[in-house]
């Protein structure tokens, strides 16, 4: 399949989580998740959201992937598994892989190795979400998008030298699907790509309108016939 192919794949989304596509596809493909590795868990505590995963029998299984010991210790203390990301985590291989917000402050030359982890530790799932890029090149608006001067989070935490908080790569869905498809190849996995939590810009003077997307919500899943 070309890349041209392979982008018509991607569609739109107007959830603004990808909590419930991970719950619809789950319920589509029958997959029974009893573990979750959540990386870059900060404070958000999806561990919390896993323990009532519908298709879950009980409390599961979460391992938390940070790397701000501010965190790492608030976490541990209320009893959740989270471990250094950079202190060799040791077995965290799951059903269910969470990236939400991630990708994004990886070095594009650290990106195969970083996705290759999430394949070796995913089971049968990923769920991926990630600031969407497609209407810029690099950090200049498109032409045919000459009013999109900020989309919010995006341009100020842009900085490729910067530190673990700031963004290294403008993600777009050629890049993300990129991604995917060499850390999920075809033959055990189907993957795709959306366009997700839309917002729509207008120009003032001319009253010309865009329905942009802001963020990327991406899902990869283990074939049946591979899940030997």
């Amino acid at each position: 399949m070309t890349d041209a192919e392979e982008l018509k794949q991607v569609g739109t989304l107007r959830e603004r989580t990808i909590h419930a596509s991970v719950r619809d596809l789950a319920r589509e493909q029958d997959i029974w998740l009893d573990s979750c590795l959540d990386i870059g868990c900060g404070r958000s505590r999806y561990d919390r959201w896993f323990e009532r995963f519908e298709r879950n029998p009980g409390p599961g299984h979460y391992i938390g992937l940070e790397t701000d010991p501010l965190i790492i210790d608030e976490l541990q203390a209320d009893g959740v598994d989270v471990r250094h990301a950079l202190d060799g985590p040791g077995d965290c291989a799951s059903d269910l892989t969470l990236a939400l917000e991630v990708i994004e402050h990886i070095l594009p030359d650290d990106t195969p190795d970083f996705m290759k982890f999430i394949a070796e530790n995913t089971r049968k799932l990923l769920a991926l979400t990630t600031p969407n890029f497609e209407y810029w090149n690099g950090t200049i608006p498109r032409p045919e998008y000459r009013e999109c001067r900020w989309i919010p989070d995006h341009m100020p935490t842009f900085k490729p030298t910067g530190g673990p908080h700031h963004h290294k790569q403008a993600m777009t869905p050629e890049n993300l699907q990129g991604y995917l498809s060499a850390a999920f190849p075809a033959r055990e996995w189907d993957t795709r790509v959306f366009r997700a939590w839309p917002w729509r810009l207008e120009d003032q003077v001319t009253g010309e309108a865009w329905e942009l997307y802001f963020k990327l919500f991406a899902v990869a899943w283990r074939r049946p016939s591979a899940t030997g």
